[in-house]
């Protein structure tokens, strides 16, 4: 099966972002950065199987933007936990794909991902 990178459809952006932060505990990975506009964007995984985490650009593919977020159709990675057993044929797991531009990229094995927040920080009140 091709590999195919579909985009994914939540309302924060990667573009630009400051490095995240990982928190992984009980089978869920909390990530949180700082998008382009300030704003602190909180992001949840469940069920989490695997994740990884490529400084630079190492993980990126010629088929895909690198400040992007995606689900991985036809992935090998998934395929591979699929064969080993970590990963059972009726589970719904699926690939997620973060790209931090030249920060880095993100990978997560994953039933779901929930936005947790999403919030601007305040201007510094400055006037004329």
């Amino acid at each position: 099966m091709e590999t195919r990178y579909e985009l994914l459809h939540e309302s924060f952006s990667t573009a630009d972002a400051e490095y995240p932060q990982f928190v992984f505990e009980h089978g869920r990975l909390r990530v949180a950065f700082r998008d382009w506009r300030e704003a602190l964007i909180d992001v949840l995984f469940h069920d989490v199987v695997a994740f990884s985490w490529d400084d630079g650009d190492g993980a990126l593919d010629a088929s895909h933007r690198d400040d992007c977020g995606y689900v991985v159709l036809g992935s090998s990675w998934l395929a591979t936990h699929r064969k080993a057993g970590t990963v059972m044929p009726s589970e719904d797991k699926q690939h997620f794909k973060l790209c931090f531009n030249s920060v880095g990229v993100l990978q997560v094995l994953a039933s779901r991902l929930e936005v947790l927040g999403e919030a601007v920080a305040p201007s510094d009140g400055g006037g004329s």
